[in-house]
């Protein structure tokens, strides 16, 4: 499945472009894409997605102007915006 990823700041920097597609195998989640992008683009990435302190998103993943959820299944063509977490509210 492709997915296009839209991303801003630090992430946008490690992606080298935004937007971006991303490929993922059927039945991938928010968290399998996000694991897929720190694979493919190394520390940055992982620098720009998660804080270290604590374990957690520096960024908010969105679709269609809704939060999605680590667990959400993603959906062939499927647009996801990495937002920060101060911007996504």
């Amino acid at each position: 499945m492709k997915i296009d990823v839209k991303s801003f700041a630090h992430l946008r920097l490690a992606l080298g472009k935004s937007p971006a597609t991303i490929e993922v195998p059927e039945g991938s989640t928010v968290a399998d894409l996000i694991d897929i992008i720190i694979a493919q683009h190394g520390e940055a990435a992982r620098t720009a997605i998660w804080r270290e302190t604590d374990d957690t998103l520096k960024i908010t993943p969105v679709h269609d102007g809704k939060r999605m959820a680590l667990d959400a299944q993603l959906v062939d063509g499927m647009t996801v915006v990495f937002m920060s977490v101060v911007a996504a509210g």
